[in-house]
């Protein structure tokens, strides 16, 4: 006898009576995206994006991983505080604002110590300009311009494809003057030197 309807799925776990109780978690799918295919581990975090697969490949240090994402954090929570829109509701920025609670559903009702939280944007504020000044000071020194703040928003903010700085040393150079001058700059704040 057929059923009607569409087939069943045949890598889920059913209960006697054949009902669903949910799917086989299969990662091949994800193991096959093409950033991850050439990597020894493509089941590690930093492979879903640039600059945990520069990690990866060996192109930069740990603390540069670091830095780099505290810089992508301090660009967003710049953007976030400022209402600069970064990204669509579905990317990962939007949901990471989400889920950290920067907005209130509506409904909800948030109690705000308003001079804590003008504190809070002061304070962001104040790093990210910091951070900045730091970078494009680093350019005019190494007569680059703004050519490492620029690979540091393509492959930390804007998460653009890493190989093209595998053929040009220039740019991974400047990326790791950049990454080095936030760590600095990161390290410097936790000693409360900033």
């Amino acid at each position: 006898m057929a059923r009607a309807g569409r087939k069943r799925k045949t890598n889920v776990i059913r209960d006697e009576s054949g009902k669903s109780r949910g799917e086989i978690f299969d990662p091949s799918a994800i193991y096959q995206q093409p950033h991850r295919r050439d990597l020894a581990e493509p089941g590690r975090t930093e492979a879903g994006y640039p600059l945990g697969r520069l990690r990866l490949n060996g192109q930069i240090t740990p603390a540069q991983l670091r830095a780099g994402n505290a810089y992508a954090h301090s660009v967003y929570a710049y953007a976030r505080t400022m209402g600069i829109p970064m990204g669509s509701p579905r990317s990962g920025s939007m949901s990471e604002c989400v889920s950290t609670g920067f907005y209130a559903w509506e409904g909800d009702h948030v109690e705000i110590d308003h001079d804590e939280a003008r504190k809070r944007v002061q304070r962001v504020k104040e790093q990210y300009t910091q951070t900045h000044e730091a970078l494009w000071e680093l350019g005019r020194h190494h007569n680059r311009g703004n050519k490492i703040l620029v690979v540091l928003r393509e492959i930390c903010v804007a998460e653009q494809d890493e190989r093209d700085l595998w053929a040009d040393s220039q740019k991974l150079g400047d990326l790791r003057l950049g990454l080095n001058a936030v760590e600095k700059i990161l390290a410097n704040r936790n000693k409360g030197l900033t």
